[in-house]
């Protein structure tokens, strides 16, 4: 009978699905995603992240400065897009707001670091025009 029948506590980053029970917020804390309503797998999440050591002080404060420079690129896109959608001669604006939300895009690549930090900002932003890249 025994470990067939037991699920480990600890995340497993090479497990494709248990990355995905974990995000972050804007204090750079890691926590649980918010689709994980499960009170075992939020308990896994929050045990790993207590043995992992996954808010050790330097970390989240790389993740807060992923998050601030996401937020800022959010705001800029809508705000260029506003200027853009008041005066449609507004090339400028229309620019900038592509060149935002190719900035956005960047940043989520899986082969950036944090990209898991920038995602997580990108889905709590509440703008499906931004929202839609995640």
């Amino acid at each position: 009978m025994g470990l067939r029948f037991e699920d480990p506590q600890l995340l497993d980053p090479a497990n494709a699905d248990d990355p995905n029970l974990l995000s972050f917020n804007v204090e750079g804390r890691a926590i649980p995603a918010p689709h994980v309503h499960d009170d075992w797998e939020r308990e896994r999440v929050v045990y790993s992240v207590e043995r992992y050591q996954l808010d050790f002080g330097p970390l989240m404060d790389k993740r807060k400065m992923v998050w601030s420079e996401c937020w800022n690129r959010i705001k800029e896109y809508q705000s260029e897009l506003a200027a853009y959608h008041k005066d449609k001669t507004n090339v400028i604006a229309h620019e900038g707001s592509k060149k935002a939300m190719k900035e956005l895009r960047a940043m989520i690549r899986e082969d950036q670091e944090l990209s898991s930090v920038a995602l997580a900002c990108i889905r709590s932003c509440g703008d499906p025009r931004v929202a839609r890249i995640a």
